[in-house]
């Protein structure tokens, strides 16, 4: 919910055509990354799950 808050927040800056200082964009720029290499990180893990769960599923198939 952050990065949605967040990006919000820089449309509405970019909209109204708000000054805003270098450490307030770079701490925007922070979250959205972040929150950026959170979802690529979950990603991955949730592919490899599912890759288990198709080997464990295969091997049940076979043996039973």
């Amino acid at each position: 919910m952050k990065r949605k808050s967040c990006l919000q927040t820089l449309l509405g800056v970019i909209y109204f055509n708000e000054t805003k200082n270098l450490l307030w964009w770079l701490s925007n720029l922070f979250v959205l990354v972040g929150a950026l290499f959170y979802s690529i990180v979950r990603n991955k893990e949730m592919n490899n799950s599912k890759e288990r769960l198709q080997v464990i599923s295969d091997l049940i198939e076979e043996y039973f």
